[in-house]
């Protein structure tokens, strides 16, 4: 039986990305349909056409008895959906119900919790570099104390819960002892907004040194993307932008 037609749309440096890596490993048959930010740095309008918030990752999935694709626009619904109807061998399924909810957890957590502080903290860097002129020192002053007593304190609250959960079962990945939802739903706010980029991390304040504060991160992060499908993700996303146009997978 022919697989359903599954297409990715793709926003550059989104959280689309963990997506294509989800994909590679399932080896799934998939398009990437790839778009960039405007110059006021929001979801060209384009988008809207897959789904109304006009956002990525957005996934569309057509199946040949139904003339209206399937549209999931939501990292952890992705997630879950693809595992759920798609993982046809189990090679990621929790080995147990208590697994199971853990991983459900982390999709939540990924989103509900982890993200909104670094996103919070990417939009005050981009109001300080916005500011009237002559008036950059004080929002920046003002935002530094925000981010200070809150959204730094909470985000660095969150990755030492990351790193303990973690120490608590001597590393690996975060649930059971193999790839899981979880790994695939924290990969990009661990790895590509914390880890691959330090100018990006120290534009926006954030001051920490994974390697001292969160070594059992580090541990899982290497894990994550040394495995050869996440290189594969990686490369195949620089290749979508750089030729702007659809790749088949």
């Amino acid at each position: 039986m022919a697989q359903d037609r599954i297409v990715l749309h793709y926003l550059k440096d989104s959280r689309a990305s963990r997506i294509v890596f989800l994909f590679e490993e399932l080896g799934l048959e998939y398009e990437i349909k790839a778009y960039e930010w405007t110059p006021e740095l929001v979801a060209p309008p384009e988008l809207k056409l897959v789904w109304p918030l006009g956002l990525s990752p957005a996934v569309q999935i057509f199946k040949a008895d139904d003339p209206e694709p399937i549209v999931l626009a939501e990292s952890g619904q992705i997630v879950q959906f693809i595992l759920n109807n798609y993982d046809s061998e189990g090679k990621f399924k929790p080995e147990s119900m208590r697994d199971q909810v853990l991983v459900d957890y982390y999709l939540h957590f990924a989103e509900g919790t982890l993200e909104p502080h670094i996103v919070s903290l990417l939009v005050g860097y981009v109001a300080s570099q916005r500011a009237p002129f002559g008036f950059g020192w004080l929002v920046k002053l003002v935002l530094s104390q925000i981010n200070s007593q809150f959204y730094l304190r909470k985000l660095k609250t969150a990755l030492a819960f990351l790193n303990s959960q973690l120490e608590a079962k001597d590393g690996g990945y975060f649930v059971g002892n193999k790839l899981s939802g979880a790994d695939f739903i924290l990969d990009f706010p661990i790895n590509e907004n914390l880890f691959l980029n330090p100018y990006k991390v120290k534009r926006l304040g954030i001051d920490i040194d994974p390697s001292k504060d969160y070594p059992r991160l580090v541990e899982w992060n290497k894990l994550i993307t040394e495995r050869p499908l996440h290189v594969k993700a990686l490369e195949k996303k620089a290749s979508v932008m750089k030729n702007k146009r659809g790749l088949l997978g």
